[in-house]
């Protein structure tokens, strides 16, 4: 009998970003665990809204995102490609990787989501439609071909005088027709998204671009917020992969502290805080560089050695120089100055009564005392845990109104954090109760030679005899206290002055650099 010869089909991938199979298993589990995601692809506007927020995902996740060559994809995957291209070729891409999604299931999870749905959102309905209809079609031809390659196969089976052999290979051609035919249709529809290819791309990025806006501001709002409250418990150093039970973890925290704008606001001023904080204790290394130590190179003027100056005048020697200067490659002197040695606990002392629920100032974003007093303490534990003091903080209000959470080692648990962050007397002020414990805990070997901050808006009376003691006392432990007052009337502050080293006065919370200036240096 003759014999239909089988025709070869190409069978091209369907995922536009190279991964393998643990990526998919990532991805899996960032489904199960973040609704968010598997809604997106529940209310895509395209038939492939699964592979294109898979695609997404990786391109955010993978240390270095590789797209498969063009030739390799279906003619769907082709057209998500581009999008997909466009997408990580912004400017917002970069800055949002660099926020930390690589090998970040909470962080990717969160910028493919924005920007999934904004793509997908963005796309006008007749591109929408030629894109499910090349989809359907291509599919349709896929199945074809496999359904004549299983028949060719059978056939191949038959006995050569059988006629139902001779019957299955022309059902196999009459397949593979059909299937050329939704080919066909197929790159038709295809041809007239190229054509319209300019237009695709400038909405796809524009509409990435939006979307990886919000994300930015997702993940940094979500990433202040887990370190706000993490205890030191989360590390957002790249390069090192997460385990699932961590972004499980990272997820709950975050959602629970989204949720509640109290707790939201006080981790967002706490990260812009702890950021400042560093970067103070960062720049008091030297203190100031007075000692020479030898030869080094680098490019400050005022210490240059004049064998270096000597260039400029030399015509030759000058581009070498300006050369140098920029390599900062010139000779100098190597100086070292000598840092401040006292790291001893912090004890942080925050009123709590009814006012402090006020706003001060009016800012963009109007911020209680409250909150701002606990995003201090936020701020200061970040600094303790990093020096790996010990640390303290007590809440006061009117009399016998006193609670005190320890750190040991600044260490928390979110919860213990949470907690603290919540916790509010609501009451009066007096200044009684936090002396009295802050000398008490001077006391004990874990809090000798603290140093204590004290945040209150009331300048309340105190005992002269009280004053006296307080002092005294702790001069001879050796403690330190500074004082933040939150006031509108500069005149007040003497009771608080009267019992610290250093006390600053606050009518506007968008105005607390000296505060925070002499409380991130200590």
């Amino acid at each position: 009998m003759d014999q239909a010869v089988s025709q070869a089909h190409e069978t091209r991938q369907e995922q536009v970003v190279l991964h393998d199979r643990f990526d998919a298993k990532i991805f899996g589990e960032t489904l199960e665990m973040y609704p968010d995601l598997q809604e997106v692809i529940e209310t895509g506007t395209i038939n492939e809204a699964a592979p294109f927020v898979e695609d997404t995902f990786c391109s955010f996740y993978k240390a270095a995102p590789t797209l498969l060559p063009a030739e390799d994809l279906t003619l769907s995957a082709q057209i998500r490609r581009r999008m997909i291209a466009e997408m990580m070729g912004t400017v917002e891409y970069q800055q949002v990787r660099a926020a930390g999604t690589m090998y970040d299931q909470f962080s990717s999870a969160i910028a493919t989501t924005a920007v999934s749905y904004k793509v997908m959102e963005k796309l006008d309905s007749k591109t929408r439609k030629r894109l499910n209809d090349l989809q359907e079609a291509e599919a349709e031809a896929e199945s074809l071909f496999n359904q004549a390659q299983d028949l060719e196969q059978l056939a191949g089976h038959a006995d050569q005088d059988d006629e139902s052999g001779q019957e299955m290979y022309q059902q196999a051609q009459e397949l593979r027709d059909q299937a050329e035919a939704e080919r066909a249709a197929a790159e038709e529809l295809y041809n007239q998204i190229e054509a319209n290819a300019e237009k695709l791309e400038d909405a796809a990025r524009r509409a990435a671009r939006e979307g990886l806006a919000q994300a930015g501001a997702e993940i940094d709002e979500a990433n202040n917020a887990i370190s706000a409250y993490g205890g030191g418990g989360y590390s957002h150093e790249q390069g090192m992969p997460k385990r699932a039970e961590n972004a499980r973890e990272k997820l709950a925290l975050a959602k629970r502290i989204m949720g509640n704008k109290k707790l939201a606001r006080i981790a967002e001023l706490a990260g812009r805080m702890v950021n400042t904080a560093l970067h103070k204790q960062r720049s008091k290394v030297l203190h100031p560089p007075d000692e020479v130590v030898g030869i080094t190179t680098g490019d400050d003027f005022n210490i240059m050695l004049s064998v270096e100056l000597v260039k400029l005048g030399d015509e030759l020697l000058e581009m070498l120089f300006y050369q140098q200067y920029l390599e900062k490659s010139l000779m100098q002197l190597d100086l070292r100055g000598h840092e401040k040695q006292a790291k001893g606990p912090v004890i942080a002392a925050v009123d709590t009564s009814g006012s402090m629920d006020e706003l001060l100032g009016r800012g963009k974003v109007p911020t209680t005392k409250e909150v701002w007093a606990k995003a201090v303490v936020l701020a200061l534990l970040a600094i303790a845990r990093k020096q790996r003091r010990d640390f303290a903080v007590m809440f006061f209000s009117s009399y016998g109104e006193i609670k005190i959470f320890r750190f040991a080692k600044a260490q928390a648990t979110s919860n213990e954090l949470i907690e603290a962050a919540e916790f509010s007397w609501n009451g009066g002020t007096v200044y009684d109760d936090w002396m009295r414990e802050s000398l008490a805990m001077s006391e004990e070997s874990h809090f000798n030679n603290a140093d204590v901050i004290v945040i209150s808006d009331g300048d309340v009376g105190i005992r002269n005899q009280e004053r006296e003691d307080f002092n005294r006392r702790r001069h001879a432990k050796q403690m330190h206290a500074y004082g933040v007052l939150l006031s509108h009337s500069a005149q007040h502050g003497r009771n608080l002055a009267s019992v610290t080293d250093a006390m600053v006065t606050i009518s506007d919370l968008e105005q607390d650099g000296a505060a925070l200036d002499m409380m991130f240096n200590i």
